[in-house]
């Protein structure tokens, strides 16, 4: 998508991690919604898990390019297998290639559901990191500024009014 917002191909980015590098060329909406990366592994394994020194000497699969990767190879001993999608990085766990994957919650529930093979696997518990998303716009874009405006607009205003609570509720109250 980052490409497609570069090359002018889209005017905004729908979920994002504000980081200082992307602020130097972004503009971004105040946070609609928390993106919870968990840790996902093989359902049989005892694997004791309280946070990120646990994984200390763990093999992981993780999505190639995506901003949780430096967190992540700061963590000593953990191996980091770099893949093209959430769907590889679990399957990966499921084949017992790999002890583990990091996924957003919502998303890893997701593939639970849909591929079948996945029913396997299960989440640990805590969250490793969690991390607001924002949609996102060019600097440069002509009306970057007054699509950051209206969109902080509509959704303070489905924040006030209960809608937005209502959507996360009924869109991901079913996972």
């Amino acid at each position: 998508m980052m490409r497609l917002l570069e090359q002018g191909a889209v005017d905004v980015v729908p979920a994002l991690w504000s980081t200082e590098q992307r602020s130097n060329t972004l503009l971004f909406i105040e946070p609609y919604f928390t993106n919870e990366m968990v840790v996902v592994h093989y359902g049989d394994n005892t694997l004791s898990f309280s946070g990120a020194r646990s994984l200390r000497f763990l093999s992981m699969s993780v999505i190639r390019g995506y901003g949780y990767y430096d967190f992540l190879s700061s963590i000593e001993g953990l191996e980091l297998i770099p893949l093209s999608s959430l769907q590889a990085c679990l399957e990966l766990v499921e084949k017992r290639r790999a002890d583990v994957a990091v996924a957003d919650l919502w998303a890893a529930k997701y593939h639970f559901k849909t591929y079948p093979n996945l029913k396997t696997l299960a989440v640990l518990k805590p969250a490793l990191i969690f991390w607001p998303l924002h949609i996102g716009t060019l600097k440069t874009h002509p009306q970057g500024q007054e699509i950051i405006q209206q969109f902080n607009l509509g959704l303070a205003k489905i924040k006030s009014n209960g809608l937005h609570e209502r959507l996360i509720t009924t869109h991901f109250g079913h996972f």
